[in-house]
This record gives structure tokens, sequence and C-alpha cells, in this order.
């Protein structure tokens, strides 16, 4: 059996050299990850669906398709109340990251449950996977 061992790293005054930490919390990795225009998948589907992209996982685009979806990808923070009226559902999509960071979202899901509770909207289904349901 091998082992390797690894010395601690030591800067030339003798003193340990630690490595740099970053806090992901400090970062929007929605944005960082999220797509920069919007995109359709299978134009035409039997439902249509709009689904905010906070990190998409292709697989999820696919099962939606493969129930014959027609999916409209959009950015994290594109205001979803306009698109809304003329689609059938809104789809809050995975994605790394701290939630609070995704503040522009969560205003734009805010007012889409408004405008539906106000009846400004018809009632449409609304459902999130992970960080999506955070945001919800």
């Amino acid at each position: 059996r091998a082992t390797i061992e690894f010395a601690p790293a030591v800067a030339r005054g003798g003193e340990p050299v630690l490595p740099a930490f970053e806090d992901p919390n400090e970062r929007n990795l929605v944005a960082e990850v999220s797509l920069k225009e919007p995109r359709v998948f299978n134009k035409g589907g039997k439902f249509k669906v709009l689904a905010t992209d906070c990190g998409i996982k292709y697989n999820i685009i696919r099962s939606l398709l493969q129930r014959g979806c027609e999916v409209t990808l959009v950015p994290w923070d594109t205001p979803l109340l306009p698109l809304l009226e003329d689609h059938d559902g809104l789809f809050l999509s995975n994605g790394p990251g701290n939630p609070a960071m995704a503040d522009k979202t969560v205003g734009h899901i805010r007012d889409a449950i408004a405008a539906m509770e106000s009846g400004e909207l018809p009632v449409k289904p609304l459902f999130g996977i992970c960080l999506g349901n955070q945001l919800l």
C-alpha cells in the first residue's frame, strides 16, 4: 500500500500559508450561471411553461419536453408578470448559492402571486425545485 503525504505549505519566513477563502454567499451565483437571453424549447408544445433560469439542469427541460411542454427559459431577473399572461404555468428552477442574493427574482414572483390573488391574472400553477422552492 502506498500513501501520499503532503507537507504543510510554508512561506519563506517559516509561517504557514493559508489558502484564500472566498465566501460563496457573498456572490450572486444565480446571476453567474443563468442564461443571458431567453430561449424557447419545443415551440408550439401542448402546455406553455415559463421557466426562470436560476441554474436549471437540462434534464429538467428534457423532462418537460417529454411531456409535450413548450418551455420558455428566461434569465433569473426577468419580470414575470408580462410573460405569464401567455403561459400556462411558472417553473422556478434549482440553482446554486444563497436565495437572499436572488432578491430580484423574489420580487418578480411576489408580483405574479399578487396579480393572481387580485384577479389581475388568472390563477396559474407555480412550482419550484430546490432553490426555486426556497424563492417561492
